[in-house]
């Protein structure tokens, strides 16, 4: 069981590492094309996508991390350090008093498996949302003034 919670957890770090770098990347990437909106709508489109295709991937291996630390025995060296880490940081002694207790008195893996790549996606779709209505507006604008031009130079004639 230790070596399946080990590998777990570095399944979940390698994961939510290359959400990262795959997030840092699509912003970046739809950064760069700003004077071109259709590409970094594309660009934010399918990044959005793959992304929340991670966040599925990085959501299974937490929730079988998860089941793993629920089913360690009570005497597991993981199952003490966190108990030891929760009861402690409820002393106001030990506690660095830079760190809130809602910090340290939970576990902090469920930030990283759910919390961080879920509003990693939530921002990516806002972006390609707002992305999608700008060129859906500036492709309008486009259409208007076009037709507007074509009306005026047939009634020239």
């Amino acid at each position: 069981m230790s070596q399946e919670r080990e590998h777990m957890e570095n399944l979940v770090n390698q994961r939510f590492n290359f959400f990262l770098i795959f997030f840092s990347l699509v912003v970046g990437g739809a950064a760069t094309c700003l004077k071109f909106p259709l590409v970094a709508t594309t660009i934010l489109g399918i990044g959005t996508i793959i992304s929340w295709l991670l966040w599925a991937s990085i959501a299974r291996a937490q929730f079988k991390l998860d089941t793993v630390f629920k089913s360690l025995p009570k005497q597991h060296p993981a199952s003490l350090i966190d108990l030891e880490v929760r009861f402690r940081s409820l002393d106001n002694q030990e506690r660095p008093r830079w760190v809130p207790k809602c910090f340290v008195s939970k576990s902090q893996r469920k930030l990283i498996g759910y919390t961080i790549p879920r509003t990693c996606c939530l921002v990516l779709t806002c972006a390609f949302v707002f992305a999608f209505c700008y060129c859906l507006c500036n492709y309008r604008i486009n259409l208007d003034i076009c037709n507007y031009y074509h009306v005026e130079r047939s009634l020239r004639r």
